[in-house]
């Protein structure tokens, strides 16, 4: 059985094999592949993604591009980017195709051409399309044909993102329009339209396949209101090995430091975590030592000119916040962080916190839970299928709520999660446990096996 996994992002570890950069993101997926190819049952794994036009020329070492004898096909002539590199011991097959993934919310037919020639190369017998976000996956659809020999995994709903983008932003926020974002063409009002054309396209994907894959009962939810007859399947998340080794020490950990794995856009909540912490510096804990490290592009930067310049928006309105409430001080922007990067912050934060205003299966929950970081997370999405109500601190954050209430109870839940170490402890002992059962390796390995094993037959 020859499977091929069209993926958003280059591997990390084909990525180093062929000389070029890699995003910290998407990282259950090299997880998950590891653990399939340690299988005696692995079907033939191959590997598709977007990659920039250099790749294939310069890749150094054992990843290149592929050279067959004799006359190539016009697919081949056409995918100059494809060779095979190695994820551990194993070697596999990648195809890189073309894809601008600067503007995904522009549909492009050339792209089916892609896709069709990537079958031609491949020729698999099914093919698994990781994530909507992107139109390839659009493309690999139309392209393939095979509804019954094609799965889609629902990684964030791109359509239900749309909807709540600008959830709970003063309106002046919304139709403010910085000089960055003006002359990027990129306004928060821009930005949701962008999310909005990339949501249809998520929707028309999900109606040309057979099968569905997720983990969360949210996620089941709008696969089954998006398509009706695809048979929806259970697939669980496999994170990168780092975090399952070692665990999370009050001890070893700073007192007062919330850790907060995204802020550069409004639906990763970072104004509601700000106005929460503003709050309660203001109350009887205005003694406390809070301090909020964020991961990610630090998109306020400083207040020169040309930082001022390049600010979105969304950023002006951030460091409105962090002014009015007196947080200069207390608020670290890390740059991105590899996995073990991450790592050593979950394991100083006193409290991790998740306050997006939607989610399906967000991997840094699952990666504080695995390391026994106390989190604080808000209950949307797919997040009460990963932790539960005595694993940690969730708070109400739907879209209907006032800013006001959605506040108050982060604020209220991170007041219990810093004041109450022994119920934190306990909490978050329950929340690894639930985590090694939502993330076990062999149990994911052994479903999606099962998954392609249903689909071959």
């Amino acid at each position: 059985m020859k499977v091929l996994w069209v993926c958003n992002l280059i591997l990390p570890e084909i990525a180093e094999q062929l000389g070029l950069p890699s995003l910290p993101k998407e990282g259950w997926i090299e997880g998950l592949l590891h653990g399939l190819l340690e299988s005696k049952n692995a079907p033939e794994i191959m590997i598709a993604f977007p990659v920039p036009k250099e790749a294939g020329e310069t890749a150094p070492g054992r990843a290149g591009v592929a050279h067959p004898e004799g006359e190539e096909s016009g697919a081949a002539k056409r995918i100059r980017h494809r060779g095979k590199a190695y994820v551990g011991d194993t070697e596999i097959a990648w195809f890189g195709f073309r894809e601008d993934t600067q503007h995904p919310e522009i549909y492009r037919k050339a792209l089916e051409q892609e896709m069709r020639d990537v079958l031609e190369l491949a020729q698999p017998d099914i093919v698994h399309c990781y994530g909507t976000e992107y139109p390839h996956t659009l493309a690999m659809a139309r392209a393939f044909g095979k509804p019954n020999h094609l799965l889609i995994s629902i990684q964030g709903p791109i359509s239900i993102y749309a909807q709540r983008y600008m959830a709970h932003l003063p309106e002046r926020v919304r139709g403010n329009v910085s000089f960055r974002d003006l002359i990027r063409h990129d306004s928060l009002a821009q930005q949701q339209q962008d999310f909005l054309l990339r949501g249809e396209n998520e929707k028309k994907a999900l109606t040309l396949t057979g099968h569905v894959a997720g983990r969360t009962f949210f996620d089941q939810a709008l696969a089954k209101r998006w398509n009706q007859m695809a048979i929806y399947h259970l697939a669980g998340e496999t994170l990168r090995g780092t975090f399952y080794e070692g665990s999370w020490e009050r001890s070893e950990a700073q007192p007062g430091r919330i850790f907060i794995s995204q802020g550069d856009y409004p639906i990763k909540g970072l104004h509601y975590l700000l106005i929460a912490v503003g709050e309660l510096l203001r109350g009887a804990d205005a003694s406390q030592d809070l301090q909020i490290y964020v991961a990610g592009q630090d998109i306020i930067r400083s207040d020169s000119l040309k930082d001022r310049l390049r600010r979105s928006a969304y950023a002006n309105y951030l460091r409105e916040l962090i002014l009015e409430y007196d947080l200069k001080e207390r608020v670290h922007f890390l740059g991105r962080r590899n996995a073990e990067q991450m790592k050593e912050q979950y394991l100083k934060a006193n409290v991790y916190v998740c306050c997006s205003v939607c989610e399906n299966s967000p991997n840094s929950l699952g990666e504080a839970m695995l390391l026994g970081t106390p989190v604080v997370a808000a209950a949307v999405g797919g997040i009460p299928s990963m932790l539960g109500s005595n694993e940690g601190w969730m708070y109400d954050c739907d879209v209907d709520s006032t800013l006001d209430t959605i506040v108050q109870g982060l604020k209220d839940s991170l007041a219990d999660a810093l004041s109450q170490p022994e119920e934190a402890d306990r909490r978050a002992a329950r929340a690894k446990e639930r985590a090694r059962i939502n993330h076990d390796p062999v149990r994911n390995r052994v479903q999606l096996e099962a998954i392609y094993g249903e689909m071959y037959s």
